[in-house]
């Protein structure tokens, strides 16, 4: 390979790996003032003795960007690296990645992609290095990175990653590499939980199997998303539901809020991320509230209480009045968790907030099971660790709520499931229940939680050493 200056009009551009060249003012400017700084690739057809149907005497290999660059300066001379042997198509395409692969305007999904198929390409032109010596023969990924310039380590990652993206697309519309890490991390987790989930459930369907494990699994329903929100999920399996039927609801509905922005992590890394969980528009929010509590009216026992959480804003007057207005009791008086940790999306204009909201409201006449309690819940939030849900609640505070509503032996409905913890609250106190979920990963968790605790005394905070 030797460097000259030749004639850009002996240079035939060829076909190129990009169609398009994007944002070339800045290039043009600083080439239009220095020159060409980075000299182009090609090929000299007669030197390398290749058989080409092209009649200039150079083929360009790398460096599209800057000859469109010159072609607009009408740059008579470029400087070039200039290969005088033939080369295989492979070999080709490696040098012209390996120019481009520089590139600062370069994305990361692009970069990635490059450095899989460089190192592919030099795999397939000098074989895969078996033996771990510096000298054996063939190619290996330390090769690659010692050519791209970037530690084995990082060159593993990203062909990984690399490899991941052509199985999930997706993953090209993230922001950076940290990210769409961890979404496949998280879609490796999600594939090891439904595996066990469904091998756990198999088992516990056999008469071997734990009787009071297997109702708890049996009363976790899915039915997936419609592209009709007001007839899918709860929508759907509510119907079956006989009219004044259970004793108590609590409604944990989504929140319309787009919470995928405004939750912040409450300390520390999660295991569970907001892709699964279902928002709702704030536009289709008002009916899908409106049908949802007129159903729950319907199955709700005289003498029954509905929970009925909410996001205060904006939606604090509309849940009170559309309570009443479907015909439930009560006063816009809220149960509060107070949660003693707060989260806020803009911590620069906003306090904390250290607090959820809960109506409860009443169909007809009944009293409270624990007469003359505060509305203050006081308990901590779920370890971000062990979230199975975004919005999961700790058991040991549903258990408080349901006790102060209920006795042991009531019908628990849960439209909106979740992580589960309220069917093994009830379970904790002796009361029935069941629910309705859309995401069947929630369910795949719920059933490993099932089988990991121990009957009757299911908990979210770890017991305390004494």
């Amino acid at each position: 390979m030797r460097l000259e200056y030749i004639s850009r009009s002996d240079i035939e551009i060829g076909a190129r790996g990009r169609k398009k060249y994007d944002n070339l003012e800045g290039l043009t400017a600083d080439m239009g003032q220095r020159g060409m700084i980075s000299p182009v690739a090609v090929l000299d057809l007669k030197a390398s003795g290749a058989v080409y149907t092209i009649i200039k005497p150079y083929l360009l290999l790398a460096g599209g960007r800057r000859m469109r660059c010159a072609e607009i300066l009408d740059m008579n001379t470029v400087p070039a690296h200039i290969y005088d042997h033939e080369l295989s198509k492979q070999e080709m395409r490696a040098i012209e990645l390996s120019e481009n692969i520089h590139r600062e305007d370069l994305a990361w999904d692009e970069k990635i992609t490059m450095e899989k198929e460089i190192h592919d390409l030099m795999v397939s032109i000098h074989g895969e290095k078996v033996a771990p010596t510096p000298d054996a023969p063939g190619w290996s990924q330390a090769d690659t990175a010692h050519m791209l310039n970037i530690s084995p380590a990082t060159l593993s990652r990203d062909i990984q990653l690399a490899t991941s993206i052509e199985v999930i697309p997706e993953l090209r519309g993230v922001t950076d590499k940290t990210t769409a890490r961890k979404m496949v991390e998280a879609a490796g987790r999600s594939i090891i939980r439904s595996e066990k989930a469904n091998v756990l459930e198999k088992q516990h369907a056999t008469g071997d199997a734990d009787l009071k494990k297997k109702e708890l699994i049996n009363s976790y329903f899915i039915f997936p998303p419609r592209p009709d929100i007001l007839s899918s999920g709860f929508f759907e399996g509510i119907q079956k539901i006989d009219d004044n039927s259970v004793h108590l609801i609590e409604l944990d509905p989504p929140y319309a809020i787009a919470l995928q922005t405004a939750r912040k992590s409450e300390g520390g890394s999660s295991k569970t991320t907001l892709s699964g969980y279902n928002e709702i528009a704030p536009k289709l929010y008002p009916d899908f509230i409106k049908k949802m509590l007129t159903e729950c009216y319907r199955v709700l026992r005289p003498g029954g209480w509905i929970i009925n959480w909410f996001a205060p804003d904006p939606w604090f007057p509309y849940v009170s009045n559309t309570l009443t207005e479907v015909g439930f009791v009560g006063k816009a008086m809220p149960g509060i968790w107070a949660k003693g940790m707060g989260q806020s999306n803009r911590p620069d204009l906003y306090l904390g907030s250290t607090y959820e909201m809960f109506f409860y409201y009443r169909k007809g006449e009944v009293r409270l099971n624990l007469p003359g309690r505060g509305n203050i819940f006081s308990f901590k939030s779920v370890p971000p660790s062990t979230k199975i849900h975004p919005t999961e609640r700790p058991i040991e505070m549903i258990m408080e709520i349901l006790r102060t509503f209920c006795d042991a032996g009531s019908i628990i409905m849960v439209p909106c499931l979740g992580s589960g913890n309220t069917l093994l609250a009830a379970h904790n106190l002796g009361m029935n229940s069941f629910g309705y979920e859309v995401e069947k990963s929630y369910r795949d968790s719920f059933i490993i939680r099932v089988n990991d605790g121990v009957v009757g005394d299911y908990k979210s905070y770890k017991q305390e050493k004494e």
